[in-house]
């Protein structure tokens, strides 16, 4: 005889007990922590793209959506559901150099460049490309002002 039936499906995190709950909860903060509403921030649209995380995970094409002049808020939105890219180098030492290269979609081709990069010393400028990157990001980032000092301790204070 089979039972099954009787039980209904729980959702993964019931599933996985407590830690599951857990994790799921933890997220979930993470998320409306995220989400909160910044207080009215006076830096540029550069600096707000060079500061995100995203901007940190895909810094070359931050670097382009900042010399475009996309306000922030698309740029951060597009950096999230987009592929890390690659810099100009590395695409045409990979055409050279990795066959079927051209066939790769997106993701594909990033995780071709890395392990490439990792095997052969950094050969074809993934490294290289990503940390200059990175550098010319830091020129966008302005310095602290007293508005955001104030902003943070207000925060501090709010959540005490």
């Amino acid at each position: 005889m089979n039972f099954q039936h009787l039980n209904k499906p729980q959702s993964d995190a019931q599933a996985y007990g407590f830690s599951g709950r857990r994790m799921q909860r933890m997220h979930q903060l993470q998320q409306s922590f995220e989400e909160e509403e910044l207080p009215e921030c006076h830096h540029s649209d550069a600096h707000l793209i060079a500061v995100s995380k995203e901007a940190k995970q895909n810094p070359i094409q931050a670097f382009h959506l900042i010399a475009e002049g996309i306000p922030h808020q698309q740029a951060i939105a597009r950096l999230k559901g987009s592929a890390r890219q690659l810099s100009r180098f590395t695409r045409r030492a990979m055409e050279k150099g990795y066959p079927g290269w051209e066939f790769l979609d997106a993701e594909d081709q990033n995780m071709a460049a890395f392990q490439h990069s990792m095997i052969n010393g950094d050969t074809n400028g993934y490294r290289a490309g990503f940390n200059a990157a990175l550098s010319a990001l830091e020129k966008f980032v302005e310095p602290i002002t007293f508005d955001d000092i104030t902003n943070s301790v207000n925060s501090l204070v709010e959540e005490a």
